[in-house]
């Protein structure tokens, strides 16, 4: 993990871009399938209202093939990249790949045979079905950055040490249950079919067991990080175990879908200790700062992590020797300590990444 001084520096160095992210030159967002370079234009989704202040000149073209453009997670992503770019006067294009691995390979293909795309940011799907779209950007010049899971040949993975979110998650459990002398009945509504959710499932369940709280039981199902698919697999769970009092989500999709079920089944949730590993937009704001359903969680903080992809792609593009793992700050928040970080601004949550960046 990078020392705390240069994360300081990172978020000093990018926070000023905050103030962009809503403000001009929309990214290009090429309906599910990117485009070759002569159909570009034809493609292209309707620009939104021009900026009033002169966007700079454009000088590289990041191409971002993302995972499903319908996830909040990734829309905020898409916020934080797209306010990086228009600080340093780069294009963005988005290709949507609607969660399909073979539209994902498609994609990543298009791009990585264009000439005029100087970096790709993917949100990989099926990290194992990209190892030769990666290689073809690589042949071609074109460095690839990934989030959250790792694809051989790509030149960095922007994210976290996800055992050590899960540890930290695990131990803020483990005191929190001690600290109102609570056993543990746990409901896991996990993701087993990548390594990032496996990670912190694994590292939550080793701390929460190293705390010393008595355990009862630990369930863990798939939820498939889908709020539908999650509420289905909790209710079997909760009819089978009724007095469950732990539920933790591998993403807000997975946590609000096991209180939505917990609710339809009279469980009082407010009782309860509820997690997430996300805290990824509104939904997730709204139970924690509102209804008090949802207790805690660890932050990716999406809009930071967007720009950090951003940071790491200029990087690579100039030259930089980029680490395996280049980390993105998260930390874990409940209602008291989130509220510093996020302000209801109309009807959305907002991050304040001026106030994040005082906290690393």
């Amino acid at each position: 993990m990078k020392k705390l001084s240069r994360k300081l520096m990172m978020l000093v160095a990018i926070v000023s871009v905050a103030i962009f992210a809503f403000s001009g030159c929309a990214a290009k967002v090429e309906s599910s399938v990117a485009t070759t370079e002569e159909g570009a234009a034809a493609e292209q989704a309707p620009a939104t209202e021009a900026s009033t202040q002169e966007a700079p000149a454009k000088t590289m073209k990041f191409a971002y093939v993302a995972n499903m453009l319908s996830h909040e997670f990734y829309q905020r992503c898409i916020k934080g990249m797209q306010a990086a770019c228009d600080e340093a006067g780069i294009e963005l294009v988005i290709a949507d790949s609607n969660s399909e691995p073979a539209t994902q390979v498609n994609n990543l293909e298009i791009y990585a045979s264009q000439k005029d795309i100087s970096a790709i940011l993917c949100s990989p799907i099926d990290p194992a079905a990209l190892v030769g779209g990666v290689k073809l950007a690589a042949d071609n010049g074109i460095p690839t950055i990934t989030e959250s899971n790792a694809v051989e040949g790509a030149v960095t993975m922007v994210g976290a040490k996800w055992l050590d979110n899960g540890t930290k998650m695990g131990t803020w459990a483990g005191e929190w249950l001690k600290a109102r002398n609570m056993e543990a009945n746990v409901l896991i509504i996990g993701f087993p079919a990548f390594n990032d959710t496996v990670q912190v499932e694994k590292g939550f369940v080793d701390a929460l067991t190293a705390s010393g709280v008595k355990i009862n039981y630990i369930v863990s199902v798939d939820g498939q990080a889908f709020k539908e698919k999650a509420m289905q697999v909790a209710t079997d769970a909760l009819t089978a175990n009724p007095d469950v009092n732990v539920i933790m989500g591998i993403n807000d999709d997975s946590i609000l879908g096991a209180i939505q079920a917990a609710k339809a089944q009279g469980l009082d949730v407010t009782k309860m200790l509820t997690l997430t590993h996300g805290i990824e937009g509104n939904a997730g704001c709204r139970a924690i700062f509102e209804e008090g359903t949802l207790t805690g969680g660890y932050a990716l903080f999406p809009e930071l992590y967007g720009q950090t992809m951003v940071k790491a792609a200029i990087e690579a593009v100039n030259g930089v020797t980029l680490p395996e793992l280049y980390i993105t700050p998260m930390m874990m928040l409940d209602k008291d300590t989130g509220s510093q970080f996020y302000k209801l601004v109309g009807d959305n949550y907002e991050l304040d990444l001026a106030a994040l960046a005082n906290a690393f």
